[in-house]
């Protein structure tokens, strides 16, 4: 409802009168491409309906008639408002507020618009179904006959704090095409002057937070609270009416320590698209590759290549920890290819100072030890394959003594005596104490 009252408010209208069809075609805007058309997200919320509307006007101006004549007809005056609690209101179907999904108690998309169990008063009905206009999303279609779409809805304190933050970031770059309503997810030609192509929630919700963190220029400005829901679904096409799963459903309470991350990333390591750049490189498969002959949509988009770093996402900004064990997947991944990850140690050591997460000492100790006996190795050694083959045997060990007997034994390879390895002992932090000194020694052997 919050959502709902933020986008009328964007929306000029007078509140005192039936709202005009005119009215719908702009809730429905972000939902639909510029010439009318459905986006993926559209048909995948109003499909209980898609055959009420006449196949003539199955664009915005058909749906927003549909809208306008179901939730403005003349209210039941036995019934009262399951919301608000004013007398005279209509039964709602799932498909004017979607984002209700408890099977057992409410309509919700399942039900494709056949359960109605709640009451809404005209102004409720109008506000609830406004919500849509807030929603920003990304679909991917792995097959034919099905899509996958991640979405977000931004909530804050009160509706003027959120209508305030939607008029500040969001407002300018709605462009709804057929599989986004986000302009800063087109692709560029120029290097890194995009973000990458993106599969879950996580990721999209990633993106939004440091296209934000672009616009701030005083962290003053975040002392407003700011949160998200996140939800994905597969909708399957195959069957009488398809299917559709629901992948995830999360909601995350505070995103300022991730937005003054995300800023304070860029001014240590000095480079505006550090995330961008960063983003890109925890990717797995082959990053921006062609495929059947080039062309503009012609690029791979294998599910299996953004699940690492959805993991990577999840724990961070849903569960506030660090995935250690994804995080070392991904350093040797990227040192398979004699590359590593860029500014992944900053990314997470900015992290960690915002959200004071335990193990910073930890994690910093274990990094420089990792790079400095990488940087000394590589003196020694110019045999990459050896190198890697370090790295390889470090990722290996399981327990604190089979890393300490290996470092020990790398010592002297080396010829040189690390006086601290008190970062490794403990079997509670060796999981972060590994990956680190993998990050440092990887950060080490391929750099330029």
């Amino acid at each position: 409802m919050q959502n709902g009252r933020a986008a009328l408010s964007l929306i000029p209208h007078d509140i005192r009168k039936v709202p005009s069809e005119k009215v719908f075609r702009k809730i429905l805007h972000p939902l639909y491409q510029p010439d009318g058309r459905l986006t993926k997200l559209a048909f995948f919320l109003f499909y209980p309906i898609y055959n009420q509307v006449d196949e003539k006007e199955r664009s915005v101006r058909g749906f927003a008639k549909f809208f306008c004549q179901t939730l403005t007809k003349r209210p039941n005056s036995e019934l009262s408002c399951t919301y608000c609690g004013a007398q005279g209101a209509n039964e709602m179907a799932s498909y004017v507020f979607p984002f209700i999904t408890k099977r057992d108690k409410y309509p919700n998309t399942y039900s494709w618009g056949e359960i109605k169990s709640l009451n809404f008063c005209p102004k409720c009905m109008l506000t609830s179904f406004a919500a849509n206009n807030r929603l920003l999303f990304r679909a991917n279609s792995p097959t034919r006959k099905s899509d996958y779409i991640s979405t977000v809805l931004f909530f804050s304190a009160n509706d003027k704090q959120l209508t305030k933050f939607y008029s500040d970031f969001i407002e300018g770059t709605l462009a709804p095409t057929y599989y986004t309503n986000m302009k800063i997810l087109e692709r560029v030609k120029k290097s890194y002057a995009s973000y990458d192509i993106l599969w879950y929630p996580e990721e999209l919700l990633a993106v939004l937070i440091d296209y934000i963190s672009t616009k701030i220029h005083d962290l003053r400005r975040l002392e407003k609270q700011l949160g998200a829901l996140l939800f994905s679904c597969n909708r399957l096409s195959s069957g009488v009416s398809g299917t559709t799963i629901y992948d995830s459903f999360d909601i995350i309470d505070d995103l300022n320590p991730f937005i003054r991350g995300f800023y304070k990333l860029k001014q240590k390591v000095k480079n505006q698209d550090a995330f961008k750049i960063f983003f890109r490189n925890l990717r797995t498969g082959s990053i921006g590759r062609p495929v059947g002959g080039g062309g503009r949509a012609a690029f791979s988009t294998d599910v299996g290549d953004f699940t690492r770093r959805r993991h990577f996402f999840r724990k961070l900004l849903v569960h506030r920890r660090w995935d250690w064990k994804t995080i070392e997947s991904l350093v040797i991944f990227k040192a398979s290819n004699n590359n590593t990850a860029p500014y992944l140690k900053s990314f997470i050591s900015v992290i960690m100072d915002e959200l004071s997460l335990s193990g910073k000492d930890t994690f910093r100790e274990a990094n420089d030890t990792g790079y400095s006996i990488g940087i000394t190795i590589k003196k020694k050694e110019t045999n990459y394959k050896k190198l890697k083959k370090f790295l390889f045997d470090f990722r290996r060990c399981r327990r604190p003594q089979e890393f300490l007997y290996l470092l020990n034994l790398l010592q002297a390879h080396a010829e040189t005596v690390l006086y601290n390895t008190d970062a490794f002992v403990s079997p509670e932090n060796f999981d972060m104490a590994k990956t680190a000194f993998l990050i440092g020694f990887s950060n080490a052997i391929f750099r330029k």
